[in-house]
């Protein structure tokens, strides 16, 4: 339960199991290269969480429970296989980095202007129209955006 960090890289990890939601004390996740397919629900409960790397997987989506994160500053999804991002994402309210490259991604809901404090956003990678790439840019003033 005192567990600040956890890492794991190039395991062939495809679950991580419910009980993740009962290190209330981590600030840190790194699971980037594994083969994870789903987050937990339980996830939801790590609300000290700051930094999570959840890049290099086979991701589609996140659990509504996602958005109680509101610790979180920094956020690697890329290399995933997410089409939509979830509106949970949205309610990050800390979020200053978020890293959504080499996805399906074509569209990003209106509620990402929510992400007042978000300074640095990455979807390269992405298959974004010009006029959905003006939209995010109108929505996001004050973030650099790395197309």
């Amino acid at each position: 339960r005192n567990v600040t960090g956890v890492q794991t890289c190039a395991l062939p990890i495809s679950a991580i199991p419910e009980n993740i939601g009962n290190l209330i004390a981590l600030e840190i996740i790194g699971l980037p290269d594994n083969q994870l397919t789903s987050i937990p629900n339980s996830f939801g409960n790590l609300i000290k969480l700051e930094q999570a790397y959840l890049d290099r997987n086979n991701l589609t989506t996140l659990p509504e429970s996602f958005g109680n994160l509101t610790n979180l500053w920094r956020l690697f999804l890329q290399n995933n296989q997410f089409t939509t991002l979830p509106e949970s994402i949205t309610s990050l309210a800390n979020l200053t980095e978020l890293v959504l490259e080499d996805n399906n991604l074509t569209t990003l809901p209106e509620s990402i202007k929510n992400l007042t404090k978000l300074e640095y956003l990455y979807l390269s990678g992405n298959n974004f129209s010009d006029a959905e790439k003006a939209k995010i840019e109108s929505w996001l003033p004050n973030c650099r955006i790395y197309w």
